[in-house]
């Protein structure tokens, strides 16, 4: 996959410019969390996670991320019993390197995920002298594949699904409201961090997070 690392070069200018989810400008005192959002788009909701380290993020490569679904309200009438369904069947992870071909042909954010996933090498320093690939080559390797994937799947909700943060859930039903909720299938004693929830009630304009 060597080939992507003209395309890394090419958007470092506009990866500067844009914020990125779960990622803060100062990680060295925060401890590893977990960032969840949620987009209510016609007969679905898209689900959209990420996390500020990039330590966390490796696990979260490797071990995958749960999700839970619970049904609070529906009609306007909060649930006695709230319904609650495990929605990924398994830890969602990132799609193995083999499925990522035909989408990375056509989708330039989706090549720079999954050479940051994948890749033998990442590095964005083509031979240039520009000061600002310098700059970056000076972080570590992982730091680097860590901030480009979180910058490419901000970019496209399908390649956030192919590097295992992103959820389509077909499932709903306009007169409910639910609380899903997000964890890091990680052993507690390599990682420990804060499940994520967050509510959304499909016909309705509010989103709570907690």
């Amino acid at each position: 996959m060597h080939y992507l690392k003209l395309n890394i070069a090419s958007i470092f200018l506009l990866f500067l410019t844009f914020p990125i989810l779960g990622q803060e400008e100062n990680t060295e005192a925060i401890p590893p969390n977990l960032v969840l959002r949620a987009r209510v788009v016609e007969n679905e909701i898209l689900l959209r996670w990420g996390v500020n380290d990039r330590n966390a993020w490796k696990l979260g490569n490797t071990y995958g991320y749960l999700i839970e679904r619970t049904t609070i309200l529906r009609d306007g009438n909060l649930l006695t019993k709230p319904e609650t369904t495990v929605l990924t069947g398994g830890p969602i992870k990132p799609k193995p390197l083999a499925e990522w071909q035909s989408l990375v042909e056509n989708n330039d954010m989706a090549a720079v995920a999954a050479q940051a996933i994948y890749g033998e090498d990442f590095s964005v320093n083509n031979g240039e002298e520009n000061p600002f690939i310098q700059v970056i080559n000076q972080s570590s390797e992982l730091q680097q594949r860590f901030a480009f994937s979180m910058f490419a799947v901000d970019q496209s909700f399908v390649t956030a699904q192919y590097a295992g943060l992103g959820f389509r859930d077909r499932t709903i039903k306009k007169n409910e409201r639910y609380l899903y909720n997000i964890k890091m299938a990680v052993p507690e004693e390599e990682l420990t961090i804060k499940e994520k929830n967050i509510v959304v009630m499909v016909g309705g304009s509010g989103l709570y997070t907690k």
